[in-house]
């Protein structure tokens, strides 16, 4: 039964072959062609393409901006513009005309604020001991 599995009940011999360097060489070949071309630009193009047919349909609605400002926990820091999530939550109704607007611009545009792509990191002490920090990142 071993020796039917290749198993002969000895150490394996195994034969080098004299083209190692030759061998290894057309590997390397092999592989390597895939870094010939740099095709970043084409696939930044590719996806812009799809990303623009999705998003030219997409539209947010005031009642999904509200909805989702309802649900913000109170708990919560505020961003850069120093908006307490607290007002985010009981002024929804007031606030959602106004930030579908300001969403729909930035999805037509394809274009986010960059204080909307950035965070604080803001070291808090778990214990009353200053070498002890918890570092938390804080996004806007």
């Amino acid at each position: 039964m071993k020796m039917m599995a290749g198993n002969s009940g000895g150490k394996a011999q195994l034969s080098i072959d004299d083209n190692v360097h030759k061998y290894a060489n057309k590997l390397n070949a092999f592989y390597s062609r895939f870094d010939k071309h740099d095709f970043q630009d084409k696939i930044k193009e590719e996806v812009y393409e799809v990303l623009n047919g999705l998003m030219d349909n997409y539209i947010v609605s005031e009642n999904a901006v509200a909805g989702v400002f309802r649900k913000v926990d109170e708990r919560k820091s505020g961003g850069p513009d120093i908006l307490k999530s607290l007002i985010l939550k009981h002024c929804s109704d007031e606030l959602k005309s106004i930030y579908t607007v300001l969403f729909n611009l930035f999805i037509a545009e394809h274009n986010l604020p960059s204080a909307w792509k950035t965070s604080e990191i803001i070291p808090v002490p778990k214990k009353p001991k200053s070498k002890n920090l918890m570092i938390l990142g804080q996004l806007p």
